[in-house]
C-alpha cells in the first residue's frame, strides 16, 4: 500500500465524517450515526495494529506495543457494547463500575503502547536528530501545548476527586493519559526524522499524525466552554477522533508493510 493511500484513507474518512455530520445535524438519527462511526473507526484502529502485531514474533518488543494499542482500542469496544446491555434495568451502580475499570485499563494500555513505539529509537539504538537542547526545547513545546489542552479537565477532576466526588477518578485517569499520550508526539516524529525518510520513517509519521489527531480531539472537546454548540462540538470531536484512529490503522499497516518488506530482503541476501 503507497503512502500516498495511507494518508488519504484517514483524510477521505474524517472529511467524510464531517460532512454527514452537518447533514444530519439537528435529525433524528444524528446520534445513532455518531454510534456507528465511532465502533467502525475504533475497528478499523484495531485491526491494523493487530494485524501489525502479528507480524512480528511472538515475544518481540514491538509486538507487546502493538498488542498493547489493540487491546485498548478493544476495550473502548466493549464498554460500549457492555454499557449498552446494562442500560436494559441493570442500574446505574453496575454501569458505573464496568464504566470506571474499562476505562483505566483502556487508558493505561494505551499510554504503555504509544510509550514502547515512542522509546523504539532507543531500543534501536538510533541517534535522534537535533542537538540535546532542540530536543528538549521541543519536548517542553509538546509537553506545555498538552497541558494547556487537557490540562484544565485534569485539575478539575483532581479538585472534585478532593472533594470526595469518586466518579471523578475515571476522568481524571483520562485526562491524565491525554497528557502523557499527547507528550509523545516528539519522540514518535524525532524518531520518523531519524530514520531519515524512505519506509522505515512511515509508521513514526503516521503514528505522530495519529497523535495530532487525538490533540484536535482533546482541543475540539473544550469548545463547549467557548459557546460552541453542542451538537456542533460533537461533529468535529468525532471527526478527529475518526482521524486519530485512522491514522493509527495506517501506522499499523504501514509498519507490517515495513516487516514484510525487510523480511523479504533477508531472504534473498540468505539465498
Amino acid at each position: 500500500m503507497k503512502m500516498r493511500t495511507l494518508i488519504l484513507m484517514p483524510l477521505i474518512w474524517s472529511v467524510a465524517v464531517c460532512a454527514t455530520g452537518f447533514l444530519l445535524l439537528g435529525k433524528p438519527v444524528f446520534q445513532i450515526f455518531w454510534r456507528i462511526e465511532l465502533e467502525a473507526a475504533r475497528l478499523a484502529f484495531i485491526a491494523g495494529c493487530l494485524t501489525c502485531a502479528l507480524t512480528f514474533q511472538s515475544g518481540d518488543y514491538l509486538r507487546r506495543a502493538w498488542i498493547c494499542l489493540a487491546i485498548s482500542m478493544a476495550i473502548y469496544l466493549s464498554r460500549d457494547v457492555t454499557l449498552y446491555i446494562l442500560s436494559f434495568g441493570f442500574g446505574t451502580t453496575m454501569s458505573d463500575l464496568i464504566n470506571s475499570f474499562m476505562v483505566i485499563a483502556g487508558n493505561t494500555l494505551f499510554v504503555i503502547g504509544m510509550y514502547l513505539l515512542a522509546r523504539a529509537w532507543k531500543v534501536a539504538e538510533l541517534k535522534l536528530p537535533g542537538s540535546k537542547q532542540s530536543q528538549r526545547t521541543t519536548y517542553a513545546i509538546v509537553a506545555a501545548l498538552a497541558i494547556t489542552i487537557a490540562g484544565p479537565t485534569a485539575w478539575t477532576n483532581l479538585i472534585g476527586l478532593i472533594r470526595g466526588d469518586t466518579i471523578m477518578l475515571v476522568d481524571l485517569a483520562s485526562a491524565l493519559g491525554d497528557i502523557i499520550s499527547l507528550c509523545l508526539i516528539t519522540p514518535l516524529l524525532l524518531t520518523a526524522l531519524a530514520l531519515r525518510g524512505g519506509h522505515l520513517s512511515r509508521p513514526w509519521f503516521l503514528l505522530a499524525a495519529s497523535m495530532l489527531g487525538w490533540l484536535l480531539y482533546d482541543a475540539a472537546t473544550l469548545a463547549p466552554m467557548i459557546g460552541v454548540e453542542r451538537e456542533i462540538a460533537k461533529i468535529f470531536t468525532e471527526t478527529f477522533r475518526a482521524l486519530a484512529c485512522l491514522f493509527g490503522c495506517s501506522a499499523g499497516l504501514a509498519h507490517r508493510q515495513v516487516v514484510i518488506r525487510m523480511r523479504s530482503v533477508q531472504n534473498l541476501i540468505a539465498h
